[in-house]
């Protein structure tokens, strides 16, 4: 097969979160991401900019989240302030950051969760 070069501008990847609870419990949670890719100039900006931290790039490249629900358990639109409280949330941010850079760095879903298995 030939080699098809085109312009994507977003790509989705599932990613599982494991939140931290008392003591040695935790809970797992799961979800479906949707990045912006970012050209290599403007990758380079971001990183020469010394106020740029990952987290701020990852989220402000966040474009889409499914599968959130609300602590009954009822679906939630994605929205800036469900972003907003997802970067409050320090146990997410790591998966969220993992996710992005996956994204940017072309690993397959499947390469993804093995890289997240071995951790």
């Amino acid at each position: 097969m030939a080699l098809k070069i085109g312009k994507k501008e977003t790509r989705v990847i599932s990613i599982t979160a494991i939140e931290p609870l008392d003591k040695d419990k935790t809970k797992t949670h799961s979800f479906e991401a949707e990045f912006k890719i970012l050209p290599k100039d403007d990758w380079q900006a971001l990183l020469k900019d010394n106020d740029s931290l990952i987290i701020d790039i990852a989220y402000e490249n966040l474009v889409d989240v499914q599968d959130i629900v609300d602590e009954s358990g009822s679906p939630v639109a994605f929205d800036n302030d469900v972003k907003q409280e997802m970067m409050n949330q320090p146990w997410l941010n790591k998966s969220v950051i993992d996710g992005f850079m996956a994204v940017q760095g072309g690993v397959t879903n499947a390469e993804y969760k093995r890289q997240k298995l071995k951790n």
